[in-house]
């Protein structure tokens, strides 16, 4: 059994030979594998979305006689997480350009430079709640961002604001 979770129609190869795509839950049945030898399995990694990254091509398998044998091939989705960042200071707004956006929680951290007009990019955040932190030349802006769920590749947050005190 061939598993690429959650990604269908990739082209699965025994020794170089099509043997099938994986269906709509991403699993594909193959038969005729040698026991206890090394088969080629491999799969076309330009039939995956835009959005998915196939972190192996090709995996060799031996499964015992009269057995079988589950290959899974890991699949990450990409997303992308933009916006641009802006610091209200003294009651007026300020571009923190050429500082940094640091995100934590949830079990992720990350971390994004800010371009001149305050743009911002980070890859493969989980939706939910973050602290964020603004560093600039101006000194340091704590806020909570918002990572909302989406199966889009790239989410625009638009212009996000926070209150320097």
């Amino acid at each position: 059994m061939v598993d690429i979770p959650d990604t269908s129609g990739i082209h699965i190869y025994l020794e170089n030979q099509d043997v099938g795509k994986t269906n709509k839950h991403g699993k594909l049945l193959i038969t005729g594998l040698l026991p206890n030898y090394g088969n080629s399995v491999r799969l076309e990694d330009a039939d995956a979305p835009l959005n998915t990254s196939l972190q192996t091509e090709q995996k060799f398998v031996a499964p015992p006689p009269k057995g079988g044998a589950v290959i899974t091939f890991p699949a990450v989705r990409l997303q992308a997480l933009v916006g641009v960042l802006q610091v209200i200071v003294n009651g007026k707004p300020v571009v923190p350009a050429d500082g940094e956006l640091v995100l934590s929680g949830n079990g992720f951290d990350g971390r994004s430079d800010i371009g001149t007009g305050g743009e911002f990019y980070l890859e493969n955040v989980p939706a939910g709640k973050y602290k964020a932190l603004i560093r600039f030349a101006q000194g340091d802006c704590a806020f909570d961002l918002v990572a909302p769920a989406s199966t889009e590749m790239l989410l625009n947050l638009g212009t996000v604001t926070c209150r320097k005190s």
